[in-house]
């Protein structure tokens, strides 16, 4: 499952699902210096940063190249 906020992710995680945490300015509700979010980082199998081009990186992390033009 891919999604900008951890909770979802949690939950989806305790469903069996793998977790993409896309992180958007002003979406996230945990904090960077709560434990949950500093743990958060153990359990979610790929993390996408703020500054990161967002959905482009993701398709690069996954091994699919370029996207759109982009390199």
């Amino acid at each position: 499952m891919v999604a900008a906020h951890l909770a979802d992710l949690d939950a989806a995680r305790a469903c069996g699902l793998r977790t993409v945490y896309l992180a958007r300015p002003g979406e996230e509700a945990w904090r960077p210096g709560e434990d949950r979010y500093r743990r958060a980082r153990d359990w979610v199998d790929v993390w996408i940063p703020e500054d990161a081009d967002g959905l482009r990186t993701l398709a690069q992390v996954l091994g699919r190249g370029p996207v759109g033009g982009a390199s």
